[in-house]
């Protein structure tokens, strides 16, 4: 079996991180299909690639995490978790662009995650905006049911523990988004 490692993403990182949540869910995953069309060829990549690119720098609370088998080198699961600490309530997040092919595929990607995101927005305000969410973790599937989920996933519940908050619930509301 691997060895893997869990460490930060880098921006060079972001193509294969967009590239395992494409391999993770193929065409099998409405949310991902209706966000990011087209993810399995090579045009929706490069496209959800850059939009993941701006996810990476616009997020204030997003934590990339990739896992790295440390024989090859190579990632081979990856994660988003968002650390939010108390303070102001952040905004539901919200997707625009122009990146589906007409306007009713648009509406339909923006309900789906405008549905994907509500409960954790009713989370943040209970709890006063101090969570550890679970924003997405995919696995690639040549690595699949061989630990690298569960690193990410402990990963998230550690620091969870250090900010005196209980992850899980928000694992429950985002377990339709994990591939391991």
């Amino acid at each position: 079996m691997p060895s893997f490692e869990v460490q930060r993403c880098t921006e060079a990182d972001i193509p294969r991180f967009f590239e395992i949540v494409s391999l993770a869910f193929a065409n099998d995953h409405e949310y991902v299909d209706a966000v990011f069309p087209a993810h399995t060829t090579p045009a929706g990549r490069v496209r959800g690639s850059e939009r993941m690119l701006d996810i990476f720098h616009g997020d204030p609370y997003g934590n990339f995490l990739k896992v790295v088998d440390t024989g090859t080198g190579k990632m081979v699961a990856a994660a988003k978790w968002n650390l939010y600490e108390g303070g102001p309530l952040p905004p539901q997040p919200e997707i625009g662009g122009d990146y589906w092919e007409n306007e009713e595929e648009k509406e339909f990607a923006q309900c789906i995650f405008h549905a994907f995101f509500a409960p954790r927005q009713r989370v943040l305000e209970e709890t006063g905006a101090s969570l550890a969410a679970l924003d997405m973790l995919m696995v690639d599937p040549d690595y699949q049911n061989q630990g690298a989920g569960r690193l990410l996933v402990r990963w998230g519940l550690a620091v969870a523990d250090e900010m005196g908050v209980d992850a899980s619930f928000q694992l429950r509301l985002h377990r339709v988004f994990s591939a391991d």
